[in-house]
């Protein structure tokens, strides 16, 4: 089983689906009764991506009068289906104390803002378990109005992280992005 690269750390049940022609298919026994989710054996994948410390930094974060905790290395824009892809590049610089929320905010040359508030890795790989000189690798999906397409161009992109249980921010960064016609 090929695992892609920047993979969070994790346990993944990998499931199996049958599909033909017609789509997905309801597994049978050989005696033509059907069964329920076919699950291989838990894989574990472990933390190892790591920084070299020369990377360049968007924008560092963590708590206020101190040094910085988590550091946004690179952002890029993509598009699919009804939804703009945020791809997020986050390099750990020391264990985090609590496990942020995510704020991704998107602003088009008009002004229309879309946005987005969730843990970073949808919460499956919390920031407190983040190890110093880690890379981890985040996609955040945002919905775009079905009324109007996403345009190409350059989009003005803002990433918050902040404490979820008192709103307090832990930290912004902006980057121009930019999405192909």
């Amino acid at each position: 089983l090929v695992l892609p690269q920047d993979i969070p750390p994790g346990l993944y049940v990998p499931r199996l689906a049958i599909w033909d022609a017609h789509g997905p298919q309801t597994p049978r026994t050989a005696a033509g009764a059907a069964m329920g989710d076919i699950v291989l054996r838990p894989i574990r994948v472990e933390p190892g991506r790591r920084a070299t410390g020369q990377e360049s930094v968007l924008g560092s974060f963590g708590p206020e009068n101190a040094p910085p905790v988590i550091s946004l290395l690179g952002a890029r824009l993509s598009r699919l289906e009804g939804a703009a892809l945020v791809q997020l590049d986050w390099r750990c610089e020391r264990q985090a104390p609590l496990n942020y929320a995510l704020s991704v905010r998107l602003r088009d040359k008009q002004g229309k803002t879309i946005s987005r508030d969730l843990p970073p890795l949808v919460g499956g790989y919390p920031t407190s378990l983040w190890q110093p000189g880690e890379l981890v690798s985040d996609r955040v999906l945002i919905p775009w109005p079905a009324s109007a397409p996403l345009p190409g161009g350059s989009f003005d992109l803002e990433v918050v992280l902040y404490d979820r249980l008192t709103l307090k921010g832990a930290g912004v960064a902006s980057a121009a992005v930019t999405l192909p016609d």
